[in-house]
């Protein structure tokens, strides 16, 4: 019985993790697609639509050469926590600052690069955490990885992201991203006039 007891599954924390990391990738993939969107939508503008991705993946690159360094000074949960936080905050304020006191150009490229950039040490400190929570689930690391390949590249990708844009172009300017759709359905509500970016 003791052996039993000692050998019993945990199933939670790698599930909680592919739950957490299924959210993340949606909110990335949705932002990756509605700002850029969004440019386009308040400036008219193909120039500034382009240095809004290039502002998305700038911060990736930059990432892949620190993240490593970053990953080790925070532990692999904080960095992973933090990664989505930051995500998250800098997405939501795009909304908010854009339906309240309006938001420059260089204000989104500036919380679009913060935003991305924990991005991929967020990724990598998720993926290092597997092989622990793999053998708390007395789950085979081939199956697990599996899974995540699985989640990654599930329904919720970017053609699931361009049709919900497509089909929402006419307020793809208040919906902004994926991550910020919370501010977005507030200030729709309360009837706030959204403010065009500026140069």
């Amino acid at each position: 019985m003791q052996s039993v007891a000692l050998t019993k599954k945990n199933l939670l924390p790698l599930y909680s993790l592919f739950i957490a990391n299924a959210i993340s990738l949606v909110g990335n993939v949705f932002t990756l697609i509605a700002i850029p969107w969004f440019v386009l939508q308040t400036t008219g503008s193909a120039t500034k639509t382009g240095i809004t991705g290039v502002f998305n993946i700038l911060p990736v690159v930059l990432a892949g050469f620190l993240g490593g360094t970053i990953v080790d000074r925070l532990g692999y949960k904080r960095t992973s926590i933090i990664s989505d936080l930051a995500s998250g905050v800098t997405t939501a304020l795009v909304s908010i600052l854009y339906f309240t006191i309006g938001l420059e150009f260089w204000q989104l490229m500036i919380l679009v690069f913060l935003g991305a950039f924990l991005d991929t040490p967020g990724s990598t400190a998720r993926a290092a955490l597997l092989p622990e929570l793999a053998e708390q689930a007395g789950m085979p690391i081939e199956r697990v990885t599996s899974l995540t390949h699985v989640i990654e590249c599930g329904a919720y990708g970017r053609r699931s992201a361009g049709g919900f844009a497509d089909r929402n172009h006419r307020h793809s300017k208040r919906f902004v991203a994926g991550r910020g759709f919370i501010p977005y359905l507030g200030w729709d509500y309360l009837g706030s006039r959204p403010k065009t970016l500026g140069a």
